[in-house]
């Protein structure tokens, strides 16, 4: 944790008893390969640590346990509203540039507090390209984000550590000030969104489908977290809408999402590893792999 508050559950014995049995039960029936990436996921939540947000908090302390990842949560603003997680991103990205190449992370996985981690076999470095492009024109990527009905969204993404993203981070804690005549509609998002379009930032970038790691709830089409543990068919599921065998689920927005979330955690508590249980309902493995291999990325 950074800061003074306490925003995140205690690591308390009966999560460490879950995290080895997810590990085992991970290595048995899962076909991943261990994290080939250094990655630490980075979040950020403020005042009263509300149930639902340390029981969200809590899928994702137990995936890095199961992963052996590193976790960073701001616990207390540094700058003011949103833009606190470009803010600690930079922070973090100068600690991790400060170090030998060889000790840093490789990439920064951000998740908003409104994320519940569903798939703990999952290494988050499987949507991660596997190594340089094999086209020499091509920029390194930097930034992996997907898009919604709006545009980036910026509740979820990986980010480098790099120079690119250092220069990246600034730019956007400083667009609002050095362009006020532009709207913003959602705050740094917006100012994330528009500089990913300019010659500086957009080779360094790329855009991946939805549902990969940003999957959002089907509660609107009345399948609920009761139909994700059940339905074997995806009737009614539009392609973005989290199934069993999905990384994540956000719930984005601003809404009122306190009790929609508790279902979500409650359900998630009771359920075993659909690996285990062979109850995978979709599997975006292939799809990652195709995707890079058409930006001319190699898994040999």
């Amino acid at each position: 944790m950074h800061g003074h508050s306490k925003c995140l559950p205690p690591i308390d014995d009966k999560l460490g008893e879950e995290s080895m049995t997810w590990n085992r039960s991970c290595r048995q029936y899962a076909p991943f390969k261990p994290n080939t990436h250094r990655i630490a996921t980075v979040s950020a939540s403020f005042g009263d640590l509300h149930d639902f947000v340390g029981r969200a908090y809590r899928t994702h302390m137990l995936h890095s346990l199961v992963q052996g990842d590193d976790m960073h949560v701001m616990c207390d603003p540094i700058v003011e509203s949103m833009w606190n997680k470009q803010a600690f991103l930079l922070k973090l990205l100068y600690e991790q540039m400060l170090l030998l190449e060889e000790n840093r992370y490789d990439w920064l996985f951000w998740a908003d507090r409104d994320t519940l981690l569903l798939d703990h076999c999952r290494p988050t470095s499987s949507f991660l390209p596997p190594g340089k492009s094999s086209r020499g024109d091509a920029e390194e990527i930097h930034l992996i984000a997907a898009e919604d009905g709006n545009g980036l969204n910026a509740g979820v993404f990986f980010i480098r550590v790099s120079n690119w993203s250092i220069y990246f981070l600034e730019s956007v804690l400083a667009y609002r000030h050095y362009r006020p005549e532009i709207n913003l509609r959602f705050s740094e998002q917006s100012a994330m969104a528009d500089l990913l379009k300019t010659p500086e930032f957009s080779a360094g970038k790329v855009y991946v489908p939805w549902h990969w790691f940003n999957a959002y709830p089907n509660s609107d089409d009345g399948h609920g977290p009761q139909g994700y543990e059940m339905n074997d068919n995806e009737e009614g599921l539009r392609e973005f809408q989290a199934r069993r065998g999905d990384f994540l689920v956000h719930f984005a927005g601003d809404w009122k999402k306190d009790e929609p979330m508790g279902e979500w955690e409650e359900k998630i508590a009771e359920m075993k590893n659909p690996w285990e249980q062979k109850r995978i309902q979709r599997d975006v493995s292939v799809e990652v792999k195709k995707f890079w291999e058409e930006k001319g990325y190699s898994y040999d």
